[in-house]
């Protein structure tokens, strides 16, 4: 195997806009990583016809159990396709003191937004 570093410039072009790549580790996870297990043109390139289908009826779910059902089934078929390899979840630490509020608890590699975050008097 050769490893070749590149730069994240380097990486955008190569890997995510133009497929080049027989593996690629990058150190970063997307906000809801399954939806992107839904579209065949993300750059890993992964196609589960039956997959695409669930993924669009979770969005389209008209409750968070319906979503949960379709997102779990998708999680078992991308499990079984073996689709991608996660060496590990980078954590993302948030330390705050105890008046401050309005981040999510356990948002781990949550995306939100300062204009929520108040700090109590």
């Amino acid at each position: 195997m050769n490893i070749n570093i590149i730069t994240a410039n380097e990486w955008y072009t190569k890997i995510y806009q133009e497929h080049n790549f027989e593996a690629t580790l990058q150190e970063h996870v997307n906000h809801r990583d399954i939806v992107f297990y839904g579209n065949p043109d993300f750059y890993w390139g992964y196609n589960n016809p039956e997959v695409v289908k669930l993924i669009a009826d979770s969005e389209a779910a008209s409750s968070i159990d319906e979503q949960t059902e379709k997102l779990t089934e998708a999680n078992k078929l991308i499990a079984e396709d073996a689709a991608s390899n996660w060496l590990y979840l980078y954590p993302q630490i948030v330390v705050s003191a105890a008046n401050v509020t309005g981040y999510p608890v356990n948002g781990l590699n949550s995306q939100f937004f300062a204009y929520g975050i108040k700090k109590a008097n």
